[in-house]
């Protein structure tokens, strides 16, 4: 995920949106955390009162245990326990899929932002979502809504919501298959992003997907490394410099193209 201006509608200034953003994703936040402390709080209560004194036992004091019956009842109790971990676990899942939806703000409600110059991560390397997600909260990548939506972020929600876009989709575009041959640069970008250029492990580490992805955030992510506004990328920077913008463009345009 890269910085990027999102689209400013009639209704909010750029720094209305990162206040409302990060507002809702601190809210989401706390509200998942009461959920999941009073969804485990009693029967978390009532399983250790039970293992430490006994069998509790309305309106009389808990004794020791002893007896199939009541080795029984622990073993319900227990059940029980475990019944609610697992419903927690749910309204875990649940919590990440709502913060997620804060995402769709900018990268689209299917997977589509409305602004060629936002990226798509719908179905991107979940590591590599990962990594810029934590690039933004660690100030090694800049952007004041970026960063203002992942400081609230813990590191199991930040691995969480990268692993909820990467098994998403990669949304299927209406652009015609690239006709003209590819630039040479090509050949050096599938070094690390891989032959078909959807991304994956290479020798710098777990590379973005690039084909099918918007060709004006692409431009301007590659201008950005050439000019020195992104420095995350030793490699990229020195690529991007060694050429042109004319062939930043047609560099872009062709991996746009691609499905």
């Amino acid at each position: 995920m890269v910085g990027y201006a999102p689209t400013r509608n009639r209704h909010q200034n750029p720094d209305q949106l990162t206040s409302d953003l990060a507002t809702k994703s601190a809210g989401l936040s706390e509200r998942a955390r009461r959920e999941r402390n009073l969804s485990l709080d009693g029967p978390w209560r009532q399983l250790k009162q039970v293992l430490r004194y006994g069998i509790l036992v309305p309106g009389r004091r808990s004794r020791r245990m002893g007896g199939d019956r009541e080795w029984a009842l622990i073993g319900q109790l227990f059940t029980a326990f475990v019944a609610t971990l697992l419903s927690a676990e749910r309204v875990s899942a649940a919590s990440i899929e709502t913060k997620a939806q804060l995402c769709a703000s900018c990268h689209g409600e299917h997977g589509v932002p409305s602004d060629p110059t936002v990226p798509i991560i719908w179905g991107q390397q979940a590591a590599y979502i990962q990594n810029e997600l934590n690039a933004y909260r660690n100030g090694d990548r800049e952007s004041q809504i970026m960063s203002s939506i992942v400081e609230s972020l813990s590191d199991a929600e930040i691995s969480q919501i990268a692993a909820y876009f990467g098994d998403a989709e990669w949304p299927v575009r209406s652009e015609s298959p690239p006709s003209a041959p590819a630039p040479g640069a090509i050949a050096t970008c599938q070094a690390c992003h891989n032959a078909n250029l959807a991304g994956g492990k290479g020798p710098a580490g777990i590379a973005p997907r690039l084909a099918g992805q918007f060709s004006p955030y692409l431009r301007d992510t590659m201008n950005a490394y050439a000019n020195g506004e992104r420095a995350n990328s030793a490699a990229m920077s020195t690529l991007m410099q060694s050429l042109s913008p004319e062939d930043r463009k047609t560099v872009a345009d062709y991996l746009a193209s691609m499905r």
